[in-house]
Formats: structure tokens, C-alpha cells, sequence
């Protein structure tokens, strides 16, 4: 086999074939010639084999990382937790009223739904607790309550969190929300005031 170095060029000469030309992705450190004896020729083959071994490695698929298909979580397998219709509003509502809602916590998954915990942003907002199981698919009914006393005019919006064994989604939110009016004693007692004001006008 004959072997020349032409700066980035590498020929193969084999016997009785014709000359093989690879040009290398990056320069040698110096150019070699057939003159190379001993460690720089050693030297230089060594890279030239290496540089293959390299590109045989990169362009291999099986070398990739990846997860083996038995590894990967199927979610069709394992329990999936989902909440339709997670966002509820009561619309307009009086300060100091309690008003509730229920939502349902479904299955989609071949394995039983465990709810270990659900637990609400704020003391005003209560829900059903767990722990319980939710079958494949099947659902639960919660029921969520809020309570607007003390609570300033506007809108408010409180979030219930549902904690389960769901591998890809821990935890499920579903939220309610409520825009306060101020209290109506207070409101029939301005509106009173002020007619009482139009009188003695």
C-alpha cells in the first residue's frame, strides 16, 4: 500500500488498484511525504485510521443515544388524569355569599387513578379531599366552594389543585372565579341615601 500527504489530501495506492483520494476534514500538522521513517510515519497513519474510526462512529445509528422502546412511558398505559371544563365562572355575585361548582377528575388511562392529595390556593376555597382511586376510564365528582366574605369588589379567581400518580402530569389545576360586588346591605343603604338626598333637593 502506498500513502501520500498532500496537506489535506490523502491518497491510497493498494496493489494493483487504482489511487484512492480522501480529502480530510482538517490540516495536518505538517506534510508528510513516502520519505516518513519510523514514529512520524507511524504517527500519521495512526491519524488517518483514527479519522476513520471517527467518522464510521459518528455515522453509525446504533452508537446514538436513545431509549429503548420498552424503557419510554406509554401514557395509553399508565393512569392519565384530565379535568374538562378546569375554568368555572360564577359571574357576579354579592360579597359574603358561598356559591360551589362540581368538576369532574377523569381517567383516560388502562391504570387506576390515584389521588393522594387536592388541596386549594386560599382558606375562602374548599374542595372534596382525597385520597381516593379513579378507575380506567371512569371519573369523580369534586365540588369546589368559595366563600366571597371579606373578600374586596372585583374579580377573583382561586386555583384547586389535584396531586396524583399520573407519570407525565403530577399535578391537575382546574380555577374558579367570581367578580365581588360589595355587600348588599351596604349597597341598598347608599342607594337609600341618595334618594333621600334627591328628596330634599
Amino acid at each position: 500500500m502506498m500513502l501520500n500527504f498532500e496537506g489535506n489530501l490523502v491518497s491510497f495506492e493498494l496493489q494493483e488498484s487504482k489511487p484512492i483520494k480522501v480529502i480530510m476534514p482538517f490540516e495536518l500538522e505538517a506534510k508528510f511525504s513516502l520519505s516518513l521513517r519510523g514514529f512520524d510515519l507511524i504517527r500519521s497513519i495512526a491519524k488517518v485510521f483514527f479519522f476513520f474510526a471517527l467518522l464510521g462512529f459518528v455515522l453509525t445509528p446504533t452508537h446514538w443515544c436513545y431509549a429503548e422502546p420498552k424503557d419510554m412511558p406509554v401514557a395509553a398505559e399508565a393512569p392519565s388524569v384530565r379535568i374538562p371544563g378546569y375554568f368555572y365562572d360564577f359571574g357576579r355575585i354579592w360579597e359574603g355569599q358561598v356559591v360551589s361548582h362540581d368538576f369532574f377528575i377523569e381517567n383516560l388511562g388502562r391504570q387506576p387513578l390515584e389521588i393522594s392529595a387536592i388541596k386549594t390556593t386560599c382558606g375562602c376555597t374548599t374542595a372534596d379531599k382525597g385520597p381516593f382511586t379513579v378507575a380506567p376510564a371512569r371519573s369523580k365528582r369534586i365540588t369546589v366552594r368559595f366563600n366571597s366574605a371579606g373578600k374586596r369588589p372585583g374579580k377573583n379567581v382561586q386555583a384547586v389543585t389535584v396531586f396524583s400518580n399520573d407519570p407525565l402530569k403530577k399535578e391537575a389545576n382546574c380555577y374558579v372565579q367570581a367578580e365581588i360586588r360589595p355587600p348588599r346591605a351596604a349597597v341598598q343603604s347608599a342607594l337609600a341615601q341618595s334618594s333621600c338626598e334627591t328628596c330634599k333637593d
